[in-house]
């Protein structure tokens, strides 16, 4: 008997009755000390960190995965996972005033709490909760034949707050240059590459070089893969921009956390409020911001 495994197996029923863990779901045995729920349910498969909250990988039964995970990223607390649905709270990109504070806010790179885990014949969800000075943060996923990934908000101090993030989602492609997001056509958008320009988006959203934009929309975005022969649909709510980001070449040679040639296999279409959307929160007021991911049959 190999007493050690005996040992890991024990480890890991203590956590599953920790957490009542509903029969489609299980703690992945790589490492107990960084809990990922692993969900193979009727309607779909996939994983999730307990570190952020984070979607790593769903795909509906029958079909690719859908979701972009770097084979390089960290899996340590503070640091963020590259790749999944990383939960961008309370605000996307640098904070506005504080230079000191982190990229992308703190939810990424913290354990959340787990509320609690249910099921039915359609679907999988889970509740995760966690907190920043007088922010509450409470995040549900709903995982089935569709992902849907709402992120609420509730102002719990005597004071206004501000309210930015982003669910910074990862969608696996065939190769970037493959590939078109529809959706996006005559909307006006920030150039975050220098110099920094607003422009008008002429056509699909194809990638030929770097590309990091900030869409003035809250439109439906498809992103259309013909060698997959599928189309991904992700639809939001209560976020007023889109974030599209493909790091390209360069950048993606600098990454430490993922391949260099891995830019070729994502294209990040992110749901966002961002500093220029900022929601003002009134003390006992909560916002929720929301996204839905489907799979479509690609007909050309």
């Amino acid at each position: 008997m190999n007493l050690e495994w005996q040992d890991f197996k024990w480890t890991l029923r203590c956590f599953a009755n920790m957490y009542d863990l509903p029969i489609s779901v299980c703690l992945s045995r790589e490492d107990v000390n960084f809990p990922i729920f692993e969900i193979d349910h009727a309607k779909c498969q996939g994983r999730i960190a307990l570190h952020g909250a984070q979607v790593l990988a769903w795909h509906p039964v029958d079909t690719a995965e859908v979701l972009y995970l770097s084979p390089q990223s960290h899996y340590t607390e503070g640091k963020a996972i590259r790749g999944g649905i990383p939960l961008c709270w309370p605000w996307f990109s640098a904070h506005a005033s504080d230079p000191t504070m982190p990229s992308h806010g703190f939810a990424r790179s913290r354990f959340w709490g787990l509320e609690s885990v249910s099921e039915t014949q359609e679907a999988v969800t889970f509740r995760f909760a966690t907190k920043w000075r007088e922010l509450a943060a409470s995040v549900e996923i709903i995982l089935g034949d569709t992902l849907e990934v709402r992120l609420t908000t509730l102002n719990m101090g005597e004071a206004h707050e501000l309210l930015g993030g982003a669910l910074h989602s990862y969608f696996r492609v065939s190769d970037i240059s493959d590939i078109s997001a529809e959706g996006l056509e005559n909307s006006i958008y920030l150039d975050v590459l220098p110099p920094q320009q607003y422009k008008r988006q002429v056509g699909a959203v194809r990638i030929v070089e770097e590309f990091d934009a900030n869409f003035s929309s809250d439109a439906v975005v498809r992103i259309i893969d013909a060698p997959l022969k599928r189309v991904v649909v992700v639809e939001k709510s209560g976020c007023p921009s889109t974030v599209v980001w493909n790091p390209w070449i360069d950048k993606a040679r600098s990454m430490q956390d993922l391949p260099d040639e891995d830019y070729r296999k994502f294209l990040c279409v992110e749901p966002a409020v961002l500093h220029s959307d900022a929601i003002t929160l009134a003390p006992g007021e909560s916002y929720t911001f929301s996204t839905k991911i489907r799979l479509e049959a690609h007909e050309k």
